[in-house]
């Protein structure tokens, strides 16, 4: 990003619930990491507070305020749309990737199915949905390795 003017940039970044590492909350604690706010720059915040996160992400957004930056939110902003993609969205990107396997992620059985089933009618032969707590086994890494701190190395680096 310091390539840029700042003027030039737009950054869509994650944590609009204050997720504890996530890049907005980190952000605003300000100097301490990539993305840097100031009086020069307009956030604009288009997310929902989901109910049980509300302290956390009022403590983000004065911290935030407090670094200066415009800050646009609310209902009345005309900012807000879903957090989570269309069906179209899915199909759109499946398409455009192409991926030889599928794997879906994050949410319910019953829409992870259903997004498995998208997969598969973009043209996806490879598909598979586990549910939460499975593992799933990869068999064709050739060196790879569990560290210590549970990722899988490949044999290209330590991480």
């Amino acid at each position: 990003m310091d390539a840029y003017a700042p003027k030039d940039l737009l950054v869509v970044t994650t944590g609009s619930q204050g997720e504890p590492r996530a890049a907005l909350n980190l952000a605003s604690y300000g100097g301490s990491h990539t993305l840097k706010l100031s009086k020069e720059d307009v956030l604009l915040y288009s997310a929902k507070v989901i109910p049980g996160n509300e302290t956390r992400v009022m403590k983000m957004m004065n911290r935030l305020t407090d670094l200066g930056p415009k800050i646009i939110m609310g209902k009345d902003s005309g900012l807000h749309t879903s957090g989570h993609a269309y069906r179209e969205e899915l199909e759109e990107v499946l398409r455009i990737v192409k991926p030889q396997h599928f794997l879906p992620v994050h949410g319910e059985l019953l829409f992870l199915k259903e997004h498995e089933s998208l997969g598969r009618s973009t043209g996806i032969r490879h598909t598979t949905v586990i549910k939460n707590g499975e593992m799933l086994g990869v068999s064709h890494l050739r060196n790879r390795r569990v560290l210590s701190n549970g990722f899988v190395s490949l044999g290209k680096e330590d991480l």
